[in-house]
């Protein structure tokens, strides 16, 4: 889950509305966060074929922010008549626990790792920032919804008009699109940071989850029990406290798939995490045992997961995925080539 918000990757969102149900998700989308614009009850809703507006954003991430708590954004504070009568008054509205707060800090943290090692790096010098980045179809729309502990601020740049070429008419001849983590991202931190330096809040360890990799091999795999810190980018293990390098998430300009309004995908390139290099003496792998014979996980046959279309082995990108007994010897290394997060 982690990996996939901090990358902008559309196919698990797409996963997770279809076991939920896209009728439970727009109940949910009014009932918790207040969206009162009309979204459709499909699939593709997780990836913004709905439209909403930014102050039903606001009021959305208020959520997120508040732990559990929804407020409703207002833009007019009081009006007063001629003779300083105060005709109107508007303080908002708090909709209490419309979330868990274990629910609502849990999203908290994965946001922030979208900032710290995602798709919003450029975000990362604002004090306490959290927040996710989204960008549709020919680059309409480009998106960045962040908050900090006291402040949210709904970053959106958009464009009707339609252009042959696929780009809006304002983006320059050396940018292949516009997308929420290279525009709206940078737009909103600037603006975030004046408010900030007007309005400072003490900077606060915040709680990042997750972090982006390549699978292992299946006869590699184990358990994992690492962590990352958020600021400080590295990662440890309850066994071994040296810290080792965490992964690198460069913003790209490649990503070309349908992303939503309400958040979506960037193009990125995705590094897998690298151990340091240590003087300890190379470990000899022991030899296989010779095969005793075929049949299901008997002798040197192996289990593989390799993608449909390409039959290398598969990545958490590939969209159609089969497992195979092979030898340990025929299995294949090399990850597909077909599918990535672009």
């Amino acid at each position: 889950m982690s990996s996939a918000l901090a990358a902008s990757i559309n196919s698990p969102a797409m996963w997770a509305i279809e076991e939920v149900g896209a009728r439970n998700v727009v109940k949910y989308a009014k009932s918790t966060f207040g969206f009162t614009n009309e979204l459709p009850a499909v699939p593709s809703l997780a990836l913004g074929t709905g439209e909403v507006s930014m102050l039903e954003m606001a009021g959305g991430y208020s959520v997120f922010q508040s732990g559990g708590d929804r407020y409703t954004p207002y833009g007019i504070v009081r009006i007063v008549g001629p003779d300083g009568t105060t005709l109107a008054r508007s303080s908002g509205q708090k909709f209490n626990r419309v979330m868990s707060t274990a629910s609502a800090t849990g999203m908290d943290a994965l946001l922030r790792t979208v900032v710290t090692s995602g798709t919003a790096k450029a975000a990362s010098y604002v004090v306490n920032a959290r927040g996710k980045t989204g960008t549709t179809n020919s680059h309409k729309d480009a998106w960045f919804a962040g908050y900090t502990d006291q402040y949210i601020g709904i970053g959106w740049i958009g464009n009707d008009v339609p252009n042959p070429s696929g780009n809006p008419p304002f983006v320059s001849g050396t940018m292949a699109g516009v997308f929420g983590g290279e525009v709206t991202a940078p737009m909103w931190a600037r603006i975030m940071s004046k408010v900030q330096d007007i309005y400072p809040e003490p900077r606060r360890q915040i709680r990042a989850i997750g972090r982006v990799i390549e699978e292992p091999d299946e006869e590699e795999e184990e358990e994992d029990t690492t962590h990352i810190d958020a600021d400080d980018n590295v990662r440890t293990t309850p066994e071994n406290t040296d810290p080792v390098v965490a992964p690198r998430i460069n913003e790209g300009n490649t990503e070309s798939g349908t992303t939503g309004s309400t958040g979506g995908g960037d193009g990125l390139t995705v590094e897998p995490v690298k151990d340091p290099p240590t003087n300890d003496p190379p470990k000899t792998k022991p030899k296989d045992p010779p095969a005793q014979g075929g049949g299901d996980g008997g002798g040197d046959l192996i289990s593989v997961e390799v993608c449909a279309d390409s039959s290398a082995r598969a990545s958490v990108y590939c969209p159609e995925r089969r497992r195979i007994k092979v030898p340990r010897d025929q299995a294949p290394r090399g990850r597909c080539p077909l599918h990535g997060p672009h």
